[in-house]
């Protein structure tokens, strides 16, 4: 469904999600304070981060219906290969979606020259989509949602960990890219 947007609702779909971005991140410092988990936006956080949010995570038999949904989980999106797995609750959809937000600033704010952008590829898996942009391009909500396909079918490559790995794999990725040598 994202690559069948036309360039105009593409950058609207775009705004709204940056628009969402400093809320979702507000209360994801607050639900996750209220269990005493401390968020920095470091690396070593998203370990405490992935351990409180993991065992929140519900699933259902059909995709909830809510205002409350963020339009990037609506059904018509929900179906696009991006998102895999049985549907889950509302209150796992939000926790996905502030991690998501939370994975990206994390990744812009420990590997240089990255930054939140339309993908305007067409041939992109990404077309369409927000995503953490620079050397290597990756799509935040579709890293958190391949965490959690890989905890849900009980992976052997799911830890607690498992979050803080994909950004060494992503920053590992960059460095590669671009020589980048912190």
């Amino acid at each position: 469904m994202f690559e069948e947007l036309t360039k105009k609702n593409s950058k609207e779909f775009y705004r709204l999600y940056l628009a969402n971005k400093e809320a979702a991140l507000a209360d994801l410092f607050a639900d996750a304070a209220q269990d005493g988990i401390s968020l920095d936006f470091s690396p070593d956080s998203l370990t405490a981060l992935w351990q409180w949010a993991y065992p929140q995570f519900e699933y259902c038999s059909q995709h909830p219906v809510s205002d409350d949904i963020p339009i990037w989980y609506q059904p018509e999106y929900v179906n696009h290969p991006h998102f895999s797995g049985p549907p889950m609750t509302l209150k796992s959809i939000k926790i996905r979606d502030k991690l998501a937000y939370y994975f990206g600033e994390v990744l812009i704010r420990h590997i240089p020259n990255l930054h939140w952008e339309l993908c305007e590829e067409k041939n992109s898996p990404y077309s369409n989509c927000p995503i953490i942009n620079g050397a290597t391009a990756t799509y935040p909500l579709r890293v958190v949602g391949n965490v959690l396909s890989r905890a849900v079918k009980k992976s052997p490559h799911h830890s607690e960990d498992t979050l803080k790995e994909a950004f060494r794999m992503f920053k590992n990725e960059v460095e590669t890219d671009t020589g980048y040598e912190p």
